[in-house]
C-alpha cells in the first residue's frame, strides 16, 4: 500500500521515533510501551478500520451482496411454494401435497449439510436452480396433475433446503462484520417477495412461468455473481485462492492492507477451531443450538396453518360486516412481511439484534392477547401489525445461525434447526378448521411469546459489527 512521508516525533532524551501518519493510512506503526517504559527499538502495526461513510462503505462491499443474488432467485420461488402449502392447507389439511413442500426442504438440508464444506457453493446455486426450473416446467406443463404438482413442490422444497445452509455460511464468511447482517437477510426477504408475488399472480400455470424464470436468472447470477468463500480455500490450504476472492469481494483492484487483515481474521477462525477439536466444539454447541431451535421455530409461527386460518377467519368477519369483497387486508398481510424485512435489513448491522428482536416478541405477545379480547373486526388490523414485527425478527434468527456455532460443526447444528422448524410446520398441518378456536390460539400464543421474549433478552447476545470469533464466543456461558 502507497504510504506518505513518515514525521518523526522528538522525546524527552532526543531518541527520534518513526511515526507513519498519512491521512488514509490503514496501519499506524506506534512503539510498544511496557509499564511507565516505551520500547522504541521495536514497533508493532496497529490496524485502523477505515473510517467511511455509510453509502460509501456499503459500495465498496456490494460485490458480498452480489455474490447471493442467486439465493435470492430461488428463494423467491420458494415464497410461491410456501403460499402453495397455506391453500393446500385450507381446502386439504394435512395432505401429502401440503407437506411435501417441508419435506423436500429437510431432504435438501440434509445433502447440503453433509457437502457443504467439500464442494464450492456455486455448485450448489446451480444445481437448486435446476431444480427450481424443473419446479416450474411441471407447474406450467402438467397443470391439473396432483402427481405432477407433488412433483414440482418436491423439486422446490428440495431446491430450498439445498440452497439454505451454503447461503448462510457463504453469506456469514464473506461478509465484513459491518454488513453481515444485512446480507443474511436475504432469505426472509426473498420469500417474502415470493409469497406477495404468488397472491398477485394467483394463477398455478403463471406460478410455473415466474418459478421457470427465477431459476433462470438463479443459475446465471451463480455463473456470474457467486464468488467462493474465503474460509472454504483456506480449509483446503489455498491462501492464494482466498486472497484473491477477498480482493474481488472489496472490489479493490490491488491487495490492500484490509485484505490481508481479513485474511488474517479468517485464519484465526479455523485456527481456533482446529485447536479446539471436535469434541469440544459440539459440546460447547449444544446451548446455542438449544437457542436457536427455540427462536427458529418462534419465527416458524408466523406462517403456520393456523395463523392463516386467524386472519381468514378474521378476514371473512370484516367483508361481512362491510358488505365490501377487497383483496386490500390479503395484499397487506402479505407485505408486512416484507417491509419489516427491509426494515432489519438497515437495523441488524447498526441497531443490532437483540433488543428489537426482544421488543418485537413481547410486542407480538400483547398483539396476541389483544386479539383474543377483541372484537372481530378489529383482529385484522392487529394481525398485519404481528406480521409486520414477525418481519423485523426473522433476519435476526438467520444471522445468529450463522454466528452460534464454530466452523466445523456449524452445518449440522444449522440442519437441526431447519429440521425443528419444518417439522413444527409438518405437525400444525393438521390443525383443522373444525377444531380451530380463536381465542384458545391467540392465548396460548400471547403467554409462549411473552415468555420467550423475556427469555430472549436474558439468553442471547448482541453480536452486531463483532467478528465470527467472537460471536461465537458470545454464545457461550461465562465461567
Amino acid at each position: 500500500m502507497n504510504q506518505s512521508q513518515p514525521s518523526t516525533m522528538s522525546t524527552t532524551d532526543n531518541r527520534r521515533v518513526i511515526i507513519s501518519e498519512p491521512p488514509q493510512c490503514d496501519f499506524y506503526t506506534i512503539p510498544i510501551q511496557t509499564g511507565n517504559q516505551v520500547n522504541y527499538g521495536y514497533t508493532q502495526r496497529i490496524y485502523v478500520e477505515p473510517n467511511f461513510g455509510w453509502f460509501t462503505d456499503f459500495l465498496r462491499n456490494i460485490r458480498q451482496s452480489g455474490s447471493l443474488i442467486s439465493a435470492f432467485f430461488i428463494f423467491i420461488s420458494g415464497g410461491f411454494s410456501a403460499m402453495s402449502s397455506i391453500t393446500y392447507g385450507l381446502i386439504l389439511p394435512g395432505s401429502h401435497a401440503q407437506i411435501c413442500w417441508f419435506i423436500g426442504i429437510i431432504i435438501g438440508s440434509c445433502i447440503s449439510a453433509i457437502l457443504v464444506n467439500k464442494v464450492p457453493k456455486r455448485s450448489f446455486y446451480i444445481v437448486a436452480s435446476l431444480f427450481i426450473m424443473a419446479n416450474g416446467i411441471l407447474y406450467t406443463t402438467k397443470r391439473g396433475s396432483v402427481s405432477a404438482t407433488i412433483a414440482a413442490r418436491y423439486f422446490n422444497g428440495i431446491a430450498i433446503g439445498y440452497t439454505l445452509i451454503p447461503t448462510i455460511l457463504n453469506g456469514s464468511e464473506q461478509s465484513v462484520k459491518r454488513f453481515r447482517g444485512m446480507n443474511l437477510c436475504v432469505e426472509h426477504i426473498g420469500l417474502s417477495v415470493g409469497a406477495l408475488l404468488s397472491s398477485v399472480v394467483g394463477q398455478i400455470q403463471l406460478e410455473g412461468v415466474c418459478s421457470l424464470f427465477c431459476g433462470i436468472l438463479a443459475f446465471g447470477s451463480a455463473v456470474i455473481l457467486t464468488l467462493e468463500s474465503p474460509v472454504f480455500y483456506l480449509r483446503k490450504n489455498k491462501e492464494f485462492e482466498a486472497v484473491h476472492v477477498l480482493r474481488r469481494l472489496q472490489r479493490h483492484k490491488i491487495i490492500t492492507d484490509e485484505t490481508y487483515v481479513l485474511l488474517a481474521e479468517n485464519k484465526s477462525l479455523l485456527a481456533e477451531d482446529l485447536n479446539r477439536g471436535l469434541s469440544v466444539n459440539i459440546r460447547r454447541s449444544w446451548i446455542p443450538m438449544i437457542k436457536m431451535i427455540l427462536f427458529r421455530c418462534f419465527v416458524s409461527m408466523s406462517s403456520i396453518l393456523p395463523m392463516f386460518l386467524t386472519f381468514f377467519i378474521a378476514y371473512g368477519n370484516v367483508i361481512a360486516q362491510s358488505n365490501n369483497f377487497s383483496y386490500t387486508f390479503y395484499y397487506m398481510f402479505l407485505l408486512m412481511p416484507l417491509i419489516g424485512g427491509l426494515i432489519s435489513w438497515f437495523s441488524l448491522d447498526t441497531i443490532g439484534r437483540r433488543i428489537p428482536s426482544a421488543l418485537a416478541l413481547l410486542i407480538c405477545g400483547v398483539i396476541f392477547f389483544v386479539i383474543a379480547m377483541s372484537v372481530e373486526k378489529a383482529r385484522i388490523y392487529f394481525l398485519l401489525i404481528y406480521k409486520l414485527l414477525s418481519g423485523i425478527i426473522a433476519p435476526a434468527s438467520t444471522c445468529y445461525l450463522s454466528e452460534a456455532f464454530s466452523v466445523s460443526v456449524k452445518p449440522f447444528f444449522i440442519l437441526v434447526a431447519i429440521v425443528s422448524e419444518n417439522i413444527l410446520q409438518i405437525v400444525t398441518s393438521n390443525y383443522l378448521i373444525s377444531e380451530f378456536s380463536t381465542e384458545t390460539f391467540c392465548f396460548t400464543l400471547s403467554a409462549l411469546h411473552i415468555i420467550y421474549g423475556i427469555l430472549f433478552f436474558c439468553i442471547m447476545p448482541e453480536t452486531k459489527k463483532t467478528t465470527l470469533r467472537d460471536a461465537f464466543k458470545k454464545f457461550q456461558p461465562t465461567t
